[in-house]
């Protein structure tokens, strides 16, 4: 998920990241309000200073939270961090259409043949497109 916005406020624990993306497209056990730590990256590597912040979702509710204190290095808008063994069931447990947000390409990584992109990132709005008069009928 992309870094769109981050905020040091200068006190303990009240730094903030908003990601990109929510806990609407990713499941892991201990998730509940940012309890546990996913195994994670952060894109680019960057040295190794840095700090702890609290990295939230971008959907309008306060439960958007997937970490709390999740150690990043120098955090800059543009970042990727890359959330690692969320499971097979991770897409299909979380809430992928919530508020028609856009849901996130796949992408796998093979020793052998570098990153694959399985399918591209897709807009959930184009599922909502009304029917024209005649498209429908009853039977």
């Amino acid at each position: 998920m992309e870094v769109v916005l981050h905020q040091d406020s200068g006190t303990a624990n009240a730094s903030y990241v908003i990601v990109d993306g929510g806990i609407h497209q990713m499941h892991y056990d201990g998730q509940v309000m940012g309890m546990k730590l996913p195994f994670y990256r952060q894109l680019p590597r960057k040295s190794c200073r840095g700090a702890y912040w609290n990295v939230c979702g971008a959907l309008c509710t306060v439960n958007d939270v997937l970490a709390k204190n999740m150690w990043l290095n120098e955090v800059q808008r543009g970042d990727m961090l890359v959330f690692e063994n969320m499971g097979a069931y991770s897409i299909t447990e979380g809430m992928a259409l919530f508020l028609s947000r856009e849901l996130p390409g796949i992408l796998v990584f093979r020793k052998t043949a570098g990153l694959i992109q399985f399918r591209p990132s897709l807009l959930t709005s184009l599922f909502y497109k009304p029917f024209l008069e005649g498209e429908m009928t009853d039977g």
